[in-house]
């Protein structure tokens, strides 16, 4: 695990699809079974705990612990009949993120609405999963960018998405993934107010462990590319190089703008979504 100071980072790994055999070469959100069980395996024997997105600490505690957590947005169905028996085999814990508005349906948003093949997990399909080693979480209702949305329907997205799985699951849930990544403190505050205490993100690094971060958690995007010991490295030192670090630290003011002006026109345009003076 990687330490700077008194500063804590742990690594959250961020997946989508997993299946037997990819169908698209080009697809880099789609991970092979046989690649996922290496990924596993690699965990394992190197003695790294997994935990769930809920277990996730708020604070430090100065202890370092080989603890990561598997994630996996979207729910499709290769998470139940892939990744969870998988999960199983080797001991492991994981969390998967379900939008709600697709339940039992075919996806619509990846790959400009041409990913025909991925179908969501149904309510039936998420109630055989174990819910001692698989954390069920929300990812929005309809899969929307959060940042472009008004306040009002931020909040119903966020809160249709849990009451729907809580109701259909029996049981509490209290973690979420941002669909798309896309949050700001506005979309951060609503999921709490709405009964989320974590929150994922992308980030492409290590998560920093601290208050006012459970809302934010960084996340590890694990593609194709990933061999077990590229895995293991960056879980050691993250996903960017020093230099790349800089760029993107030099280009993120301007891609906060960028999506700045994109919510305001977004929200001009949508009858529901009025534009207000909102904290962002």
């Amino acid at each position: 695990m990687a330490d700077e100071g008194a500063q804590q980072y742990i690594p959250v790994l961020m997946y989508h699809d997993v299946a037997v055999r990819p169908n698209r070469a080009d697809d880099p959100f789609t991970v092979s079974a046989s690649l996922f069980r290496e990924h596993l395996a690699a965990l394992k024997d190197l003695g790294w705990q997994t935990g769930l997105v809920g277990e996730i600490p708020s604070q430090r505690t100065g202890e370092r612990v080989k603890a990561t957590y598997l994630t996996f947005d979207d729910a499709f169905e290769s998470f139940g009949s892939v990744v969870a028996p998988s999960v199983e085999a080797f001991d492991a814990k994981a969390t998967v993120f379900v939008p709600t508005a697709y339940l039992g349906r075919k996806a619509e948003w990846p790959f400009g609405g041409e990913s025909a093949e991925n179908t969501v997990m149904s309510l039936e399909s998420l109630r055989d999963l174990d819910p001692t080693r698989i954390e069920i979480g929300g990812h929005g209702h309809q899969h929307l960018q959060s940042d472009l949305l008004s306040s009002a329907t931020l909040r119903h997205e966020f809160r249709q998405s849990r009451e729907i799985l809580e109701q259909g699951l029996g049981r509490s849930i209290t973690s979420m993934a941002y669909p798309f990544g896309y949050h700001d403190r506005r979309a951060r505050l609503i999921a709490r107010q709405v009964g989320y205490s974590r929150a994922c993100e992308v980030g492409l690094g290590l998560h920093a462990i601290g208050r006012g971060r459970d809302l934010c958690i960084r996340r590890l995007l694990i593609t194709p590319e990933v061999t077990p010991e590229l895995l293991v490295q960056l879980m050691e030192a993250g996903q960017r190089s020093t230099w790349r670090s800089a760029l993107y630290g030099a280009a993120r003011p301007a891609w906060r703008e960028v999506r700045r002006i994109r919510r305001v026109f977004h929200r001009a345009g949508a009858p529901d979504q009025p534009v207000a003076k909102e904290p962002v």
